[in-house]
């Protein structure tokens, strides 16, 4: 955990931001893909892996802002480190609840 850690906060602001803009650019032809998403399961599953770089940034941004508010226990910014949490949590299960929300269609969908 602790080398996971060093990697995210030495993480250089130029690599984070070629990521955010390959992400973006997964994001904007998964977009493009939207009709198409329920056509077959494989457009499907080539949709769900395209905004997943998405998700994927949002969390380390979130993590490495999380280890930036390290500080005095009473301090307002440590206190908001535990609303970041929550929203890295609810982060990381929306892939998951899209793909439950979507069960129904996944399996009436032509593999």
């Amino acid at each position: 955990m602790k080398t996971f850690r060093n990697k995210i906060k030495n993480l250089e602001n130029k690599k984070l931001f070629l990521f955010f803009v390959v992400s973006i650019i997964s994001w904007m032809n998964a977009y493009s893909f939207r009709k198409h998403m329920y056509d077959s399961g494989y457009y499907f599953v080539f949709f769900f892996f395209l905004i997943f770089p998405l998700f994927i940034y949002f969390i380390i941004f979130m993590l490495r802002l999380v280890y930036q508010l390290e500080g005095p226990p009473r301090s307002p910014f440590h206190l908001l480190k535990y609303s970041i949490y929550f929203m890295i949590l609810l982060n990381t299960a929306l892939p998951f609840f899209f793909l439950w929300s979507m069960r129904d269609v996944i399996s009436h969908l032509k593999w």
